[in-house]
């Protein structure tokens, strides 16, 4: 199994079982809580991690602008949240792995 195959498979089974997926009855198709979106999963939070792997890691101009775009949808906050328990490494390739299926060849 390849790096990134295993990485795709390592975060669809943290956002799956992350906390914020516990107890929820699923009738109003929501997989979190408003409170979290404003607290541990808000906007600033993720923007504060993103600056922190820019600083530690490569994250380039590009690929930092693309993940303020992704941190726009509440399930990415999720996972962003969620990778950076497991290493900023895995957090740095979820964002490229993203960025390379968006990237449109010239």
């Amino acid at each position: 199994m390849t790096k990134l195959f295993k990485f795709v498979s390592d975060a669809s089974q943290l956002m799956a079982s992350g906390k914020s997926f516990e107890g929820n009855s699923g009738t109003t198709g929501k997989c979190y809580d408003d409170g979290d979106m404003k607290g541990e999963y808000s906007i600033p939070n993720c923007i504060a991690l993103l600056k922190r792997l820019k600083m530690s890691l490569s994250l380039n101009f590009l690929e930092f602008d693309f993940a303020l775009e992704l941190i726009r949808d509440p399930y990415n906050r999720i996972i962003l949240m969620c990778l950076q328990d497991r290493t900023m490494e895995v957090l740095l390739g979820w964002i490229r792995y993203k960025y390379k299926l968006n990237v449109r060849p010239n």
